[in-house]
């Protein structure tokens, strides 16, 4: 969190915000907006997946595959069912439209040697995790 009184998802929780923003960035490359993706993901050679527009977990990780998203779609799947009812529907996925992009850090490849790296210095400079966190605030 912040001074300005709201958290992002990248602070509430770093993996979800990764595991949605590769989702969003591939999303908007391919189809611009959620209702767009949904109506093309409902529709697999062809036909329709599902009549009422909804996907259950199996639909959606076959429909992303077949669209060639790169991605865990069921871990995705797992976070955008924020009804929890074993259904993605247009309402759950256009939670991303509003979404401002990702923050670069939370897309970024980790690197653990150079985050190792940091911290051996700030071990170096500081002495201890928690005066180089204070001091540095």
């Amino acid at each position: 969190a912040d001074d300005g009184g709201s958290t992002s998802l990248e602070e509430l929780a770093p993996q979800d915000a990764r595991d949605l923003g590769l989702f969003k960035q591939w999303l908007d490359s391919k189809y611009h907006d959620s209702r767009t993706a949904m109506r093309s993901l409902n529709t697999i050679h062809g036909r329709k997946t599902s009549r009422s527009g909804n996907l259950n977990k199996a639909q959606w990780v076959s429909a992303c595959k077949a669209a060639g998203f790169p991605g865990d779609a069921a871990v995705v799947f797992d976070h955008l069912d924020w009804e929890r009812d074993g259904r993605i529907t247009v309402k759950e996925v256009a939670c991303l439209d509003a979404w401002r992009s990702p923050a670069d850090w939370v897309l970024a490849v980790p690197n653990a040697k150079a985050a190792q790296q940091l911290r051996d210095a700030l071990l170096r400079r500081y002495k201890s995790f928690m005066r180089a966190w204070c001091t540095v605030l």
